[in-house]
C-alpha cells in the first residue's frame, strides 16, 4: 500500500481548521408564561397577568409557573457554556420569608391564554381557552399525564427567594438542559417553577409586566461551531488535489 504524505500544517492553519468560534452572550426574553393553581377541576389560570407565582396562595392552593424561551436563534451544533434564568421578585408582603424555589424541565407542551388573576393575581381567574391549568396542558383539551404538570423530578436549579430583588438560577444541569434543547436531544417545552409549601407565596414580574426591565430572561453564553469559509474550502480542495498528484 502506498502512503501519501501531506504537507505539514502550520499552527495557524490548524487553528483555522479547528471548529471553534468565539463565545457569544445572548439574552432571551420570555416567549410565554402561565401560572397554574392547584385545582382538581382545572378551572383556574393566569396566562395574561402581570405577575407569576410560586408557593402557596392564601386559600392554600399550590402555585406553580410554566415558562419558556425561544432558543431557535442559537445555531445548531453550538456549545452551551452557561445558562442563567433570571426573575425579579415583587412580593407584596412577607418579603423576609425564605422560600426554596426550583426549576424543573417540562416534558410536555402547554398553552398561554389570556386569563388574568384578580387583585394581585395570586387567586387566579376563570380559565380562558388555551390557558394551561393544573390538569390541562392547554384548556379545554390536552391533559397533563400528572396533575400539576409533567416535569423532570430532579430540579435543574434551586435558589432561596427572600426579599424583593433580582434572582438568578444557574447550574451545570440548567446548562445541560439548554444544550439538550439545541442538540435536539429533547424538545424545548421550557421549565416549571415551583416553591416550598407552607410559607406563603412569592411573586415575580411576568412577560406582561409594565416594567420591561423586570421581565423574565434567560441569558445563554454559547460558542457557535462556524461553517467552513470559502477560503478554507479552497485550501482543503487544494490539499486533496496535491494528495492525488503524489499517488
Amino acid at each position: 500500500m502506498q502512503v501519501v504524505n501531506l504537507p505539514k500544517l502550520s499552527g495557524a492553519l490548524l487553528f483555522a481548521l479547528s471548529p471553534i468560534g468565539h463565545a457569544v452572550t445572548l439574552t432571551l426574553e420570555v416567549s410565554k408564561d402561565n401560572v397554574i393553581y392547584e385545582d382538581s377541576d382545572g378551572g383556574l389560570s393566569n396566562g395574561g397577568g402581570a405577575y407569576i407565582f410560586v408557593g402557596e396562595s392564601g386559600d392554600n392552593r399550590e402555585l406553580r409557573t410554566l415558562i419558556n424561551f425561544d432558543t431557535n436563534s442559537i445555531p445548531a451544533g453550538s456549545i452551551i457554556n452557561s445558562a442563567a434564568f433570571i426573575l425579579t421578585s415583587n412580593t407584596r408582603r412577607r418579603e423576609t420569608v425564605v422560600v426554596a424555589t426550583s426549576l424543573h424541565r417540562l416534558l410536555g407542551d402547554w398553552g398561554e391564554g389570556t386569563a388574568v388573576g384578580s387583585g394581585g393575581g395570586g387567586s387566579g381567574a376563570p380559565v380562558h381557552p388555551g390557558d394551561a391549568t393544573w390538569i390541562h396542558q392547554s384548556s379545554p383539551g390536552t391533559m397533563w399525564t400528572n396533575p400539576g404538570g409533567d416535569f423532570a423530578s430532579s430540579p435543574s436549579a434551586t435558589l432561596d427567594v427572600t426579599d424583593n430583588k433580582l434572582y438568578q438560577w444557574s447550574s451545570a444541569q440548567l446548562t445541560a438542559d439548554v444544550q439538550g434543547m439545541i442538540d435536539g436531544t429533547f424538545d424545548n417545552f421550557g421549565w416549571l417553577l415551583m416553591g416550598e409549601q407552607g410559607l406563603g407565596s412569592k411573586r415575580f414580574r411576568s412577560s406582561e409586566s409594565a416594567a420591561v426591565s423586570g421581565r423574565p430572561q434567560l441569558v445563554i453564553d454559547y460558542t457557535p461551531v462556524p461553517e467552513p469559509t470559502s477560503s478554507l474550502l479552497c485550501l482543503l480542495a487544494g490539499l486533496a488535489a496535491l494528495a492525488r498528484r503524489r499517488r
